[in-house]
Formats: C-alpha cells, sequence, structure tokens
C-alpha cells in the first residue's frame, strides 16, 4: 500500500484491472498519492493502450506529475488541485486531443520545459482567476507550450479583447508608470530617497 501512495509505476501496471475503466476510458489515481513517478511510458510493452486513456481523475492529494507520466494518452482535458505544484517535463507531450487544462484555486505551479509540447489542439490554461500568461508566467518554462498554437493564439486573442474593452485604463496606466520612471531616472534614487 506504501508504494501505491509513494509512486505510481506499480499503478499503471495495474491499470487494466484496477484503475482503468476501459468502458470510460478514464484513469483514476487513488486518494493519498502525492508523486506521479515518470518514465512509465518507456517501460510499458502495450504503448497502444495508452491512448486509449481519454480522462484521468487526479485526486487532491497530487501534488507532481513526474516526467513523461501520460506522454501520448488520448486525454482531451485535465483538472488539477491547487496542491499540485510541480508538472515535470515531457509529462503531458504529443497528447492530441488534450483541448484544455484547469487548476483549481489561484496558484500556479511550475511547469517544466516540454511539458506539453505536441499538444497541437489544447486551447485553454486556466485557474480560478482566468486564463494563465504563459508567456509571462515565471514558473512555466519558455519551451513548456511549443507547438501548443492554438493556445498561443487564443491567449493573444483575449489580450487583444482586454485592451479592446479597457484602453483608456492601460493608457492612464503607461502614462502613469512612464512618470515614475522619469522621475527616478532624472532625479536619482538618492535624491529621491532624501525627499522622504
Amino acid at each position: 500500500m506504501d508504494c501505491e501512495k509513494n509512486e505510481l509505476d506499480t499503478i499503471i501496471n495495474l491499470i487494466d484491472t484496477n484503475y482503468f475503466n476501459k468502458t470510460t476510458g478514464i484513469l483514476t489515481i487513488p486518494n493519498g498519492v502525492e508523486v506521479i513517478n515518470g518514465n512509465f511510458y518507456y517501460k510499458r510493452k502495450d504503448i497502444s493502450k495508452l491512448y486509449g486513456i481519454k480522462g484521468i481523475k487526479f485526486p487532491d492529494s497530487v501534488k507532481k506529475i513526474g516526467k513523461y507520466a501520460f506522454r501520448r494518452t488520448g486525454i482531451t482535458s485535465i483538472e488539477l488541485s491547487e496542491n499540485i505544484k510541480e508538472i515535470d517535463m515531457g509529462a503531458f507531450e504529443l497528447c492530441s486531443d488534450l483541448i484544455e487544462i484547469v487548476i483549481r484555486g489561484n496558484k500556479v505551479p511550475i511547469v517544466e520545459k516540454d511539458s506539453f509540447i505536441g499538444c497541437e489542439n489544447l486551447e485553454r490554461f486556466y485557474n480560478d482567476l482566468g486564463d494563465i500568461d504563459i508567456k509571462l508566467d515565471f514558473r512555466i518554462s519558455n519551451t513548456a507550450f511549443s507547438t501548443c498554437y492554438k493556445l498561443i493564439n487564443n491567449q493573444n486573442k483575449w489580450l487583444m479583447t482586454i485592451q479592446k474593452e479597457e484602453k483608456n485604463i492601460f493608457k492612464i496606466i503607461n502614462k502613469i508608470l512612464y512618470s515614475i520612471g522619469k522621475l527616478f531616472k532624472a532625479n536619482g534614487m538618492e535624491n529621491i530617497k532624501s525627499k522622504f
């Protein structure tokens, strides 16, 4: 039982009997599992069965998804709890049917390089605060979503919509930031400190 709580390799070897419902295509990760070890993809003899996984039920206990853990599965969406801390390299690589990823809560996990590379149909990556900016968030590797063109294009559309709707607010903020920048540059930090 301790083996199941600490590593998923044992569970993956039993997915046909205990954890994988062939009718619905759902893989259920048992509650209590904190780390889903990666690389089981390379240990499987019948890789074609992995594509039969259309969904994964992650318990709230999962904190880390390891390297290549669900590579080439047929999943269409991912829902993770706010307890997730890290998605390792290639964890969902080449999941071409994947459309959306939601992280419950308002946190963003560390997303390592190539975690979602080749997920060509991925359109959304969001949490309770909305779409997560994959280009600006420091916790997300700049190659985590390479070749996810639908996601990148959708985020650009979303940003353009915001800019159109709140154009005046952005102009005001930009002017304030520009003025503050000029103040710092002109007076220097020492002069500004002396005024306070």
